[in-house]
């Protein structure tokens, strides 16, 4: 199990879309709660590159809104919300970081 999701965060394949979320956090980006995350373009971050950014008959930002509805729904405040979504937004960065 752990090895399938290591493989599917840092990379896909070809026009292949990983995790939802990524998708749907850079989507909405423009969203109040995530303003202050300085969350770039798609194509600025590696362990998505050569990914399809956009799905037909998805819309990333609508599903955005849902998930922030159903951390509602199961009683998450939007301060630990926005703590989720900068550890996901830290995951994307962190892909961009080269070893040497």
């Amino acid at each position: 199990d752990y090895l399938l999701e290591v493989t599917r965060v840092c990379g896909c394949g070809e026009k292949e879309r990983n995790y939802h979320i990524f998708f749907q956090l850079l989507q909405a980006r423009a969203d109040p709660q995530l303003q202050d995350l300085d969350i770039q373009a798609p194509e600025e971050y590696n362990y998505i590159k050569g990914s399809r950014f956009t799905a037909p008959g998805i819309d990333d930002t609508r599903c955005f809104q849902e998930v922030k509805e159903a951390f509602l729904a199961l009683e998450f405040s939007p301060e630990v919300q926005k703590e989720i979504f900068k550890v996901v937004v830290g995951l994307l960065v962190v892909g961009n970081t080269d070893f040497v």
